[in-house]
């Protein structure tokens, strides 16, 4: 019900007698109406025919009476079609979890990417930013021949220049100007090589223009995911942009991606090569009062004394994994003060297990005295130079291997690329702590292990499987590491 308010909010549609109001009192003013109060008292009986036009226009996209000069009032000009297009678009790349980034170029007031801040904040999600490109200052002047005749500069409509104040304060209206909307003034040629942002999972092109439309697809075409979308908001109606993107794509020797169309205007396709290997969300079946007062006791959570700060959910996946795997080695990257190396002690010994535990932490617990478990001094960041230096590379499999140390974007890939060369096939690897998306803290860790997990899989197709079964034991991804129990396959 949120996101659909606001797309009612955003196209006005909430407020459209108000809107034909003034549009009756210009008319009033010009002479081409006569003012009674009855009328403006209520408007929506009095002018049915006008009323029904307007709400036809807000639907497609179009200015009232086909005039730009009418274009005051909603903060998007893409109308519901094209923002439901939106919505939808953003679910596919949440449900496929499609990495990356979201960004419109040629905002206007901003409505469409208030739409994608506002999405992200109802769902949670915090690995992802808003980027929202625009000259601030109207359509350039083109100086090419495709634009020829195409005049939509300031000087001609002063309504399409929006400038940056005025579009922050319209984020802000919504509550929705946060650090993760980002602003990226000027205009294109000179600005989009400055985004923020390595990786796109959606791009929104909205720039009429034909040289707009092209320099926004040279900057930026190569960073959006394979698998990830990108709308072409002019394709029916402006030439021009339609142009650009099949020189675009001719220039580069690649066949025109295969458009699915919105309505009169929009476009969108998906950049071939994908979906990428990762087609699950990382959100968790947490709920978000559940979850922060689930946190607070997972932090106290303690093992014969000692801190042990695991989710009591995920030790029962644990014990489940090790049952099933049998392992003859656990490494434990992480110790903390030993309390999850005697949990997994005690759980081998419960189940008649002979395998032993390395725990690796760069301050490893010295006051802990059992032949089970081996404390190494090491740091994630030269893993290799730990598995090798300690004899661990040399373990018997299988192995059961949990990262639980710095949690940053950076450790987790080193994490997955070092066991990726020394795991063998039906070897278990468990990312933990995914779900600090969930709690506000990714931002912190670079996005840490859900971002670490994502791009990586993307990269390295085959390598590891994520173990849905272990996952989704109590609902899909109701666990601290989302998507985040991982199988070595074979080669």
């Amino acid at each position: 019900m949120f996101l659909d308010l606001l797309k009612r909010s955003l196209l006005n549609e909430i407020y459209l007698d108000d809107e034909l109001r003034i549009l009756y009192l210009r008319d009033c003013l010009r002479g081409d109406d006569v003012f009674e109060y009855e009328v403006v008292h209520d408007i929506r009986t009095h002018r049915p025919n006008r009323y029904a036009e307007l709400q036809e226009s807000r639907q497609v996209g179009r200015f009232v009476d086909r005039n730009i000069h009418n274009s005051g009032f909603s903060r998007t000009m893409m109308g519901r079609a094209r923002l439901d297009s939106l919505h939808a678009c953003l679910d596919l790349i949440v449900e496929e979890g499609i990495p990356g980034d979201l960004m419109e170029c040629g905002v206007w007031r901003g409505g469409g990417c208030i739409f994608m801040a506002g999405y992200l904040e109802e769902h949670g999600i915090t690995n992802r930013k808003v980027i929202v490109a625009d000259s601030f200052e109207g359509v350039p002047v083109s100086s090419l021949e495709q634009d020829a005749g195409l005049m939509l500069d300031k000087a001609t409509f002063p309504e399409l220049a929006v400038s940056v104040d005025e579009v922050k304060a319209n984020f802000d209206a919504y509550g929705l100007l946060g650090e993760k909307v980002h602003f990226l003034p000027g205009w294109f040629g000179e600005s989009l090589g400055a985004v923020p942002s390595e990786r796109l999972a959606l791009l929104r092109l909205d720039g009429d223009l034909y040289e707009s439309t092209m320099d926004s697809l040279l900057a930026l075409y190569d960073r959006v995911t394979p698998g990830g979308v990108v709308i072409i908001d002019d394709w029916g109606v402006v030439p021009p942009s339609r142009r650009a993107v099949e020189d675009f794509f001719a220039e580069r020797n690649e066949s025109l991606p295969e458009m699915a169309q919105i309505d009169l205007s929009g476009v969108w396709f998906r950049k071939p090569g994908g979906p990428p290997t990762l087609e699950r969300t990382f959100r968790t079946g947490f709920p978000p009062q559940f979850l922060a007062d689930y946190q607070s006791g997972t932090l106290r959570y303690t093992h014969r004394g000692r801190r042990c700060v695991k989710s009591p959910i995920d030790l029962a996946i644990y014990s489940r994994a090790i049952w099933d795997l049998r392992p003859a080695t656990v490494i434990e990257i992480g110790s903390l003060e030993g309390g999850s190396a005697l949990w997994l002690a005690d759980l081998l010994r419960g189940y008649g297990f002979d395998a032993h535990i390395y725990s690796i932490d760069r301050e490893p617990p010295t006051d802990v005295q059992d032949d089970r478990i081996t404390f190494v001094r090491g740091d994630v960041h030269d893993l290799d130079g730990v598995l090798h230096d300690a004899g661990i590379a040399d373990a018997p499999h299988p192995w059961f291997v949990t990262e639980d140390s710095a949690h940053t974007r950076e450790a987790c890939l080193i994490v997955l690329e070092a066991f990726h060369r020394h795991m063998a096939p039906g070897d278990l690897l468990v990312i933990e702590d995914g779900v600090l998306d969930e709690l506000g803290l990714s931002d912190r860790y670079d996005g840490g292990p859900n971002r670490a997990i994502s791009e990586y899989l993307t990269a390295n197709p085959g390598v590891f499987k994520i173990r849905s079964d272990l996952c989704d034991m109590f609902g899909q991804n109701k666990t601290y590491a989302p998507n985040g129990y991982l199988s070595r396959q074979a080669p």
